[in-house]
């Protein structure tokens, strides 16, 4: 979430009843907070606290100090003893607060900026700040309560749009989130994040990938040297099959951050589907080495040497994954697949067995063992895995082709072309040919 800059409020007033000395330090304190001497100040405020130990402006300037300096627990120290001697130290309890946020103590947080509003139901900043805490641990709805107080007084304040979207996404309210990033925009069209978190929205809530390629190259208009926006635009790409620009767009991304092993994951992908199977492996050989846990590059990489690599060194390499994740689905399944290569049905079907032993739901298993059963002839075995499959959303266009070519072997013909047409519709060409043979 996006913080609220922390303005120090410099106390500068004096207070009748503190000593002359006190007095000075103090101030001499707070003029060197103001050219940024904080350490100088430190020194200032120290004499001053020895001097008065009641001195609860010094001990918040102090804190301010701290802070700044990163002393976070001496600032927090200083906080709570500005708020001993005066309880009623509104901006003690607000940048305690503060503080506390950036320690991850978003409940303790939370207390100080309620007990802040509780003083002063006007200070807009602690509803604000308020409500990024409450975003921090999963309290949505909250956090947007919060953001409406701020928006009720200020209707022009495009980050808490921003904001109130966020937290209006975390709870699935799309349409909504939708709204308060337009408002943003509407306000502040500058906000390279606003048109960012569109670009995602449009993308992964309402798959318009066009719409969302638009905000993404808006963003990096006002953005230029932003990595993840160009990563997401490669994403979109892909998902419009322009595979090339993807590629362009993860290889600026990667310019920007080297060090993203998702980066080359995806790209990997494009790559394959622009058959450079040595670029995706590359890719994917990059990314094991920045994250040695992504199971995903290296079973995406086992797909690529699948096509140009000889089959034993491939099986090798899949029973080392097995090795090193002898829990994972996925380590199973593509074991299966290149045993499919090599006609080890047997082992074919234990593996894909064992997968589906460790994840009931992994559509992809159902799918591929419903293909082993079609390639030997078990029909209804292979139907039973596709009607798995499908009710599991698999993504393959081609589960609807085959289990209609299952289906007419039954001399199930009316089941059969409704499949065929249902691959069509979902782009799957084969079945055109299918349907011209079997359906008219």
């Amino acid at each position: 979430m996006k913080k609220i800059i922390l303005l120090i409020a410099v106390v500068l007033i004096t207070l009748t009843g503190y000593s002359q000395s006190a007095k000075e330090y103090f101030e001499r304190g707070s003029r060197k907070i103001e050219k940024k001497d904080f350490k100088a100040a430190l020194a200032e405020f120290d004499i001053a606290i020895l001097i008065d130990s009641n001195y609860a402006d010094a001990y918040y300037n102090r804190a301010n100090a701290k802070y700044i300096l990163k002393d976070l627990e001496g600032a927090i120290a200083d906080y709570t003893k500005t708020i001993e001697i005066n309880p009623k130290y509104i901006m003690a309890y607000f940048y305690r607060g503060y503080v506390k946020n950036d320690l991850n103590d978003y409940r303790g947080a939370i207390e100080d900026y309620t007990k802040a509003i509780a003083i002063d139901s006007n200070l807009i900043e602690a509803y604000k700040c308020r409500g990024n805490a409450k975003w921090s641990i999963d309290d949505y709805k909250g956090a947007i309560a919060d953001y409406n107080v701020v928006l009720n007084v200020n209707t022009n304040d495009d980050r808490s749009y921003i904001n109130r979207g966020i937290a209006k996404e975390s709870i699935n309210d799309y349409k909504g989130a939708l709204n308060d990033y337009n408002k943003s925009i509407e306000i502040n069209q500058l906000y390279s994040k606003a048109f960012y978190l569109r670009g995602l929205l449009k993308m992964n809530s309402f798959f318009e990938y066009n719409a969302a390629i638009a905000d993404l190259t808006k963003a990096i208009q006002l953005n230029p040297k932003d990595a993840a926006t160009y990563s997401k635009r490669g994403i979109a790409k892909y998902n419009l099959l322009d595979y090339n620009g993807a590629i362009n767009d993860y290889d600026k991304s990667l310019e920007i951050n080297s060090d993203n092993s998702e980066v080359y994951d995806n790209r990997g992908l494009a790559k394959i589907k622009t058959e450079d199977y040595k670029g995706a492996i590359k890719d994917y050989t990059k990314a094991i080495m920045l994250n040695p846990s992504d199971t995903d590059a290296f079973y995406n990489r086992i797909y690529a040497k699948r096509i140009i690599i000889d089959t034993v060194e491939i099986m090798n390499e899949c029973n080392k994954g097995i090795e090193l994740f002898p829990n994972f689905p996925k380590s199973y399944l593509i074991r299966a697949i290149i045993k499919m290569d090599i006609h080890d049905n047997d082992g074919a079907f234990s593996d894909l067995n064992k997968a589906i032993d460790l994840n009931l739901n992994y559509a992809e298993a159902h799918y591929t063992l419903g293909n082993l059963w079609y390639n030997n002839k078990n029909y209804r075995g292979a139907i039973s895995e596709y009607y798995i499959a499908i009710d599991l959303k698999i993504e393959h266009k081609d589960v609807y082709y085959y289990k209609g070519l299952a289906e007419i072997n039954l001399l199930d013909k009316e089941i059969a072309c409704k499949d065929l047409h249902t691959a069509a519709i979902l782009g799957y060409t084969k079945a055109f040919d299918a349907i011209e043979k079997y359906c008219k």
